[in-house]
């Protein structure tokens, strides 16, 4: 999803970027065989994107494997990709050059006129909140917001693209005149999907309500004792979910016990019981999202830094866990474990 999102969001910076004076098509070709074409593209974006990831010790075990999945699906994600960007490129109007974006980041835009603007930041002095529209098209009789996804449809998505077209009508440098957003599109990978343009009313409704949800959040980033929000979004990259408590009573609570065929990798909380090997133990599983509580398993750590003992509980942040039928060399982790 992220590859594709970044193709996108390079492909259309450079249309609006273009000098040039032809149609639209033509623009569209020449910008593409200037970035390398499209699979071209998409390397790179892959490249930047696990580049990112170098310095994480906790991803370094897994680049290589999930940039060759992200290689071996480069035709499944330039279809994906084209298919997105016809869409986008059926668009009235010709591409315009976004000066806020192509120029230094403290100057001063001025109110945008007829033309397509991607990447656009917008923003709402009051409620202190800046949004990044993907896609933003003026002409003389409409004002249309575009947004690329490459996941599933979420209900949140309606609400991003409420608080977007709140943001561009309250945004006084782009927007001194308060035009309003008559078409609000969401690009999926095989479809575009028209949402419902929220009216005065419902604008001013949703403004109320992010007043509320700002000073709670406020309120909540300065308490002493933070409450804690556990879900698989909020705590995927966490990076100090393994001192919360609430996180591990959640996993304990949300167990799938279909376990994807081979393995996979996960977050687990287990109790040592006894020693096996030089690197292996028995252990038991407290939390998991794929393994019940209780369930015993054969803990491999081929490294580490502290002494374990029976008895120990200790928290798995990563580890690879598998049915013992599906255990290989080839499919195990720096942590591994195993169950029947």
């Amino acid at each position: 999803g992220r590859v594709i999102h970044l193709a996108l969001e390079q492909i259309t910076k450079a249309l609006v970027q273009s000098d040039s004076e032809d149609n639209r098509a033509s623009v569209v070709v020449s910008t593409l065989k200037e970035l390398g074409g499209f699979t071209e593209i998409l390397k790179k974006c892959i490249d930047s994107i696990f580049h990112e990831l170098i310095d994480n010790p906790r991803a370094l075990v897994h680049i290589e494997h999930m940039r060759n999945r992200c290689q071996n699906n480069l035709p499944s994600l330039r279809l994906q990709t084209q298919s997105i960007l016809a869409r986008i490129s059926s668009i009235q109007g010709n591409f315009q050059r976004n000066q806020y974006e192509t120029s230094d980041k403290f100057s001063v835009p001025s109110q945008l006129t007829e033309g397509t603007y991607a990447e656009l930041r917008v923003s709402d002095e009051k409620l202190k909140l800046i949004g990044v529209i993907d896609l933003l098209t003026i002409s003389e009789g409409s004002c249309e917001i575009r947004d690329f996804k490459t996941g599933a449809e979420k209900d949140t998505h309606l609400t991003q693209m409420r608080i977007y077209s709140l943001l561009w009508r309250n945004d006084k440098i782009h927007n001194p005149t308060k035009r309003p957003v008559d078409k609000i599109i969401i690009s999926y990978k095989h479809c575009d999907l028209e949402l419902p343009v929220p009216d005065e009313a419902d604008l001013s409704k949703l403004e109320v309500e992010l007043y509320g949800r700002i000073d709670s959040a406020v309120e909540a980033i300065f308490s002493p004792d933070p409450m804690a929000n556990p879900s698989d979004e909020n705590c995927c990259f966490c990076s100090v979910k393994q001192l919360c408590e609430a996180y591990w009573q959640f996993l304990d609570a949300n167990v799938n016990t279909e376990p994807v065929k081979g393995g996979q990798y996960a977050d687990m909380e287990i109790r040592l019981l006894d020693i096996r090997g030089r690197s292996s133990w028995d252990a038991e599983i407290i939390s998991c999202p794929i393994a019940e509580s209780g369930t015993n398993i054969v803990f491999k750590c081929e490294s580490y830094q502290f002494k374990l003992k029976a008895g120990q509980v200790i928290r798995v942040i990563s580890g690879f866990i598998c049915k013992s039928s599906d255990y290989s060399f080839n499919n195990v982790g720096y942590i591994t474990c195993t169950y029947t």
